[in-house]
């Protein structure tokens, strides 16, 4: 400490930060420091210092400085954790892979605390390298294969001094893994896969496994499988839950039609990289598949059968129903019905119909029952639904259906005063003669051969459906306070039995009204005057 003050016995006093205990000053100025600075700790203290005369009169005021404490290099780099990074085999050169950071408690404007970073080499060649500057690591090569190598354990140095070989040096390591890409192809483990499935197989399910290996992992596992022949019409691939082919059944086998399928499969994937096993792979493989007989049961010629009979005769050959084995040992196949009260019977062997009883078409139509067929001497066995359907025949006399029938004692000759109609319950139209029984003098029928009403200019025809009136009637009520006079309501149920035009329906109804309510007029008169 200096003063421009000239003065023979002095003295000095400062104050501050370290004033006294980390720096000291004599009486001619000069400022020592007690013990040792660490500028990481404190890099600067502030002071004050005032003069003083042999009888301690101040002479110089108090005047402020500062001791800077210099950086040295004093301290190592460090890193904070060890890292770890991942990059897809097969990256384009210059891939970031990850960043390293170190610290240098030195000062970092000086030399003292500048970092260069650096990979220590081992006896191999690294497919990475470092920014010097920055820490960041990436790949220098884009051959990277996980295959041959999926990890790499590097060791980066951290340098002061600007990487000088006088500064400090820490390392730390870091451990890159190589993740996958597709770049192998999926390869068949065998030449020739050989299987064994029984005809009865059911569809859709896997006859067997073709394995393949894959140096990928598995979700870059990708086959295509293709079956090279026609066989891929009888056969699909689908891929199981490890991505090998499952080989699945499309359409049924039959051992006495092919017993043997051989075919070749290719698998390919679709590469994002030209493949690592191009030349090595065996992308084709050879399948043989060995049909086992089954015995199987009795096959129908059709699966169901339907015959006519002609109704109150035998008939002794109604037809026949078939079944082969459809094994190789081609067996014999006995026929039976299962219905004990069927009046069906049937050979044993041949499997003809034939009629235990004569049928009657108005008591059942139609006769349904099966057939087993059952290999001998006491196989497998199938059944079969047959039909006969029992054929109409004039067998039935017809019947009289007669209302009661009025007459009044004034009605004049030719008077209508009933119809009679006939059914019969054969299954054919019938056409009736009606005639009285024995001659009587005071009645006669008209006898227009059908139940329905003719007329001498519309005879029946061949092909033509005549019209019939289902029940019709007439709804008498009375008018209060006219007795003689009543409300007369018709209804009528005509079924005209073909299409007519609406000209002919229109131009038949109202005039046989007419003539039906004027008949009615008369008759009702005729009744009032008895």
């Amino acid at each position: 400490l200096k003063s421009s003050q000239r003065v023979d016995v002095k003295s000095f006093k400062i104050e501050g930060e370290g004033a006294n205990t980390i720096f000291q000053v004599d009486n001619k100025g000069d400022l020592f420091v007690s013990r040792s600075l660490d500028r990481e700790e404190k890099n600067a203290y502030h002071l004050t210092a005032t003069m003083f005369d042999g009888n301690n009169q101040l002479i110089e005021d108090s005047g402020e400085f500062v001791v800077q404490v210099t950086d040295i290099n004093d301290n190592t780099p460090v890193f904070p954790k060890t890292y770890n990074g991942s990059i897809m085999e097969r990256s384009t050169i210059g891939t970031k892979v990850i960043e390293v950071r170190a610290t240098d408690a030195d000062d970092p404007t000086t030399a003292n605390g500048e970092l260069k970073y650096s990979l220590i080499q081992d006896r191999a060649i690294s497919p990475f390298e470092i920014h010097s500057t920055t820490g960041v690591i990436s790949c220098k090569t884009n051959t990277l294969d996980r295959e041959s190598q999926s990890r790499f354990v590097l060791v980066v140095k951290a340098q002061d001094m600007r990487g000088m070989a006088s500064g400090s040096t820490s390392t730390t390591s870091v451990t890159i893994s190589i993740t996958d890409a597709n770049d192998n192809y999926a390869s068949f483990t065998r030449k020739i896969y050989e299987l064994q499935v029984p005809e009865d197989h059911k569809l859709n399910e896997k006859i067997g496994t073709l394995e393949l290996e894959d140096r990928d992992e598995i979700q870059n596992k990708e086959p295509i499988f293709t079956i090279l022949n026609e066989n891929s019409k009888m056969f699909n691939i689908e891929l199981s839950p490890n991505k090998d082919g499952n080989l699945m059944l499309k359409q049924a086998l039959d051992y006495e039609t092919k017993s043997i399928y051989t075919f070749t499969v290719q698998v390919r994937e679709n590469l994002l990289f030209p493949a690592d096993n191009k030349n090595s792979a065996a992308t084709t493989a050879q399948v043989n598949i060995k049909v086992l007989d089954v015995d199987e049961a009795p096959l129908f010629s059709q699966p169901i059968y339907t015959f006519n009979v002609m109704e109150e005769r035998t008939v002794n050959n109604i037809g026949s129903v078939k079944a082969r084995d459809p094994d190789r040992a081609n067996k014999t196949i006995r026929y039976s019905i299962l219905d004990k009260d069927c009046p069906i019977g049937i050979h044993p062997f041949t499997g003809q119909l034939s009629t235990q009883r004569t049928l009657d078409r108005e008591l059942e139509a139609t006769h349904m029952f099966q057939v087993k067929a059952q290999e001998e001497p006491s196989g497998l066995e199938s059944f079969v639904k047959v039909n006969i359907i029992v054929q109409d025949v004039n067998d039935n006399k017809p019947e009289l259906n007669v209302d009661d029938i009025f007459v009044c004692e004034n009605d004049r000759t030719n008077t209508v005063i009933g119809t009679l109609r006939a059914t019969d319950k054969d299954d054919q139209p019938a056409s009736f003669t009606f005639s009285l029984a024995s001659d009587n003098s005071n009645f006669s029928i008209r006898d227009y051969g059908t139940t329905n009403v003719s007329h001498p200019s519309c005879p029946p025809q061949s092909g033509y459906v005549r019209g019939f009136n289902h029940p019709c009637g007439c709804i008498c009520v009375p008018i209060s306070g006219e007795p003689n006079k009543t409300q007369v309501f018709s209804f009528f149920q005509t079924d005209l039995g073909g299409f007519l035009p609406r000209s002919v329906v229109d131009s038949f109804f109202p005039s046989s009204m007419a003539e039906f309510y004027s008949n009615l007029a008369k008759a009702v008169k005729s009744l009032k005057d008895l």
